[in-house]
């Protein structure tokens, strides 16, 4: 029972955590091909 009011808070979390990932990822990304390229 608990489970279910859990899961939206997870999947939040989940969603959050990928586009802070996604943010703070790609700035190194590019660099990354930016040193690649040089």
């Amino acid at each position: 029972m608990n489970n279910q009011v859990a899961a939206p808070n997870w999947r939040r979390r989940a969603v959050i955590a990928a586009v802070v990932a996604a943010v703070v990822l790609s700035p190194l990304a590019m660099f990354f091909l930016l040193f690649a390229i040089w």
